[in-house]
């Protein structure tokens, strides 16, 4: 992931003096030099904004929703043939678990007039196509929590804890690729428009 960071970084330097070139040489093209005055405020004045993508949301999520799922162990009963009688119990509670929260989503979207449908009645767009990855990793999160609990992987508070926190290692690695991609995609869009 260290190559894919530095290759990111340096597409984002070929982007600013690339951009400088052109506008230099070819003022008549209507690119935006990121060395100029108007490009380096541009710059700092916009790479929070340009940082706060619901992407990054999501990553976060994710690495939550897997964190919960590795910590609980919830994979690796799937794998087992010899699955005992607890682990059973769990598998099917929190299968159970899992369809009650997908019958409350459906409710909220598939009936007629549903809450989470968009003015039209239509799915997509709608505040449910907004959210849809929040909901999944919701419905994973508490499913594998359940069957953590159930097994015993999951016991107390603190183990509750750390299992949603284990991803920040996930996506700490994550978070030097995320910042420099979408640097240079904003910076991309700048210079060309």
């Amino acid at each position: 992931m260290g190559i894919v960071a530095v290759v990111l970084l340096l597409l984002q330097v070929a982007v600013i003096i690339v951009s400088w070139l052109v506008s230099a040489a070819m003022p008549d093209v209507p690119i935006h030099s990121l060395l100029s005055s108007e490009g380096i405020r541009w710059f700092f004045g916009t790479f929070v904004d340009n940082l706060l993508t619901p992407l990054l949301v999501w990553l976060l999520l994710l690495s939550m929703a897997w964190s919960t799922v590795s910590k609980s162990r919830l994979l690796s009963s799937w794998n087992d043939r010899t699955v005992s009688t607890g682990r059973r119990m769990a598998l099917r509670t929190s299968l159970a678990v899992a369809l009650m929260l997908v019958a409350v989503v459906a409710l909220l979207t598939a009936v007629p007039n549903a809450i989470l449908l968009s003015a039209t009645g239509e799915l997509f767009p709608s505040s449910f196509s907004r959210s849809i990855v929040p909901v999944v990793c919701f419905i994973v999160t508490v499913t594998a929590m359940v069957y953590g609990f159930l097994l015993g992987t999951i016991s107390s508070l603190s183990d509750f804890y750390e299992a949603l926190s284990g991803g920040a290692k996930f996506f700490a690695g994550l978070l030097p690729i995320y910042v420099s991609g979408c640097e240079l995609v904003a910076s991309l869009m700048f210079v060309m428009g």
